[in-house]
Parts: C-alpha cells; sequence; structure tokens
C-alpha cells in the first residue's frame, strides 16, 4: 500500500503539510464539516470552507516506504515553516514525521490539561480494573537493575546547608518534646 506526504493550499498559500495513506489527507475536511474538533487549523479550515475560499489538497509525494513520506513530510514543514514558532504559514504544530516530535505545548494548553485532571477522583471500579492490568507484570532484570543503580547512594555527598540542618535539629525537638508531652 502506498503511502503520500499531501499539502493543503488555501488561496495560494499552503497552510498545512500531512502524511498518510488511503483517505488521510480528506479527514481534515470531514473533522471541519463536523463542527466537533476545535483545534486552530481545524477551525481555519472550516471558516475558509464557509468564505468559500480556493482550497486545493497536493499530494506532492508517493512511496510505498513509510520512513521516506515521513521524511519528506519533516523537509516540507521545515522549508514552509510553522505559525506557532513564526517561521511560516503552516498551521502544523510539529516538526513532522508521524509523532508528536517537534511540539511544545503551550502554557495556556498545560493549564488546560492540569485542570482537567486536579479533582477527578478515581472510581472504585476504574481502581480495581487498573490494579488488575498491573497484577503479575513484572520489571526486566535490566530494568531491575537500573532502578537499583539509580537509588544507591542516592544522597551520596550531599551536604545540608547550616539553615536546614537547624531546622532538622529545632524539629526534632519539638518531636521529642510532643512524644513526652503525650506519654505523660
Amino acid at each position: 500500500m502506498n503511502h503520500y506526504t499531501y499539502e493543503y493550499w488555501i488561496d495560494g498559500v499552503c497552510e498545512y503539510v500531512g502524511e498518510g495513506r488511503k483517505n488521510r489527507f480528506f479527514i481534515h475536511v470531514l473533522k471541519a464539516n463536523d463542527g466537533i474538533v476545535q483545534t486552530q487549523w481545524i477551525n481555519h479550515l472550516r471558516s475558509s470552507i464557509q468564505k468559500q475560499r480556493h482550497i486545493e489538497i497536493r499530494i506532492v509525494f508517493i512511496s510505498p516506504d513509510p520512513k521516506a513520506v515521513e521524511e519528506k513530510e519533516i523537509e516540507l514543514i521545515a522549508k514552509y515553516g510553522r505559525r506557532d514558532l513564526g517561521t511560516g504559514t503552516l498551521y502544523n504544530l510539529t516538526a513532522g514525521g508521524g509523532c508528536q516530535r517537534g511540539w511544545v505545548p503551550t502554557d495556556e494548553y498545560r493549564q488546560r490539561m492540569s485542570q482537567l485532571i486536579k479533582g477527578k477522583k478515581r472510581t472504585d471500579e476504574t481502581k480495581r480494573r487498573l490494579s488488575e492490568a498491573s497484577l503479575g507484570r513484572k520489571h526486566t532484570e535490566a530494568t531491575r537493575e537500573k532502578m537499583r543503580a539509580s537509588s544507591v547512594n542516592k544522597n551520596l555527598g550531599y551536604k545540608h546547608t547550616p539553615e536546614a540542618r537547624e531546622r532538622m535539629r529545632q524539629a526534632a525537638i519539638a518531636r521529642e518534646a510532643a512524644k513526652k508531652a503525650s506519654n505523660g
């Protein structure tokens, strides 16, 4: 099965580069038309469709080798440049190659993801399923060796500052006083 690299041109400007096979290039139009996906690129494409701007999809490279297609995508993204980095016209958020290579989450994105996770409690059923999924899993010997090596002498050679030593001393004195007071 052949893989390909494609470009979206809107009013004579290349605005997106992608790679795929079968009908992958057309997925963007479907997402733009369904109105559910809200990425900057899809919103821009949706707006361009509604304004009846000239949209052209060009398949620029075809190969049976997916790696060659990924390399071509990376090359084209570097050539046209990315809007998010201020280097060009593309709405791509990564350097290409079929993964998150080169994608740097914005502070706003990090904050939004953080808020989505915070305060969510896992149900007992979810905890049980996660536990069952992990049962019987064993670390490889190589992983166990790495874990051992990283934990041995972790603080060897570390010296606490005089201020930290004084705080620890005061905390120990307070613990002893509380212990004596509770014993009577």
